[in-house]
């Protein structure tokens, strides 16, 4: 099933009765729509620069980043499977073996991709940069040299 996001005005963004999926209300300047042929979402965010990161993590269930807002959902059940709200802004998000690697600025959340929930999450010393994999181990690079293994 083929998922697609457009960009909307927010007049728009008021008018449809899509499911929300998040919302910006205090600065919200960007609206989307995610949506397949059976459902739509709609959702909002502060920055008209930064795009939202939309990732296919298995079949139909998708994860949408933006801002400090992170939502994996089933685009087949209709149902939100996950939703973090971010510490710090969302930077991207990677799946391998089995888990999913949510990164924002200075947090990171390890989430199971067979059940979506939460593995454990970790407060960076300081602002991502890189992340690494070597063998069974993720090396997380922050700035000032700092590394974290998880």
């Amino acid at each position: 099933m083929e998922v697609h996001f457009k960009e909307i005005t927010e007049e728009n963004f008021n008018k449809v009765n899509y499911h929300l999926l998040f919302e910006n209300t205090l600065s919200g300047r960007s609206f989307g729509i995610i949506s397949n042929d059976n459902f739509n979402y709609k959702f909002s965010w502060q920055s008209d620069i930064v795009k939202p990161e939309i990732n296919n993590i298995e079949d139909d269930i998708y994860s949408v980043g933006i801002d400090l807002n992170y939502v994996i959902l089933d685009l087949v059940t209709n149902k939100i499977l996950l939703n973090v709200n971010l510490n710090s802004f969302f930077i991207k998000s990677l799946v391998r073996n089995n888990i999913v690697y949510m990164i924002a600025e200075t947090e990171v959340y390890l989430i199971s991709a067979k059940n979506y929930n939460v593995i454990k999450s970790v407060d960076l010393p300081d602002v991502f940069e890189d992340i690494i994999f070597e063998s069974d181990t993720a090396i997380i690079k922050c700035f000032g040299d700092e590394e974290i293994y998880i």
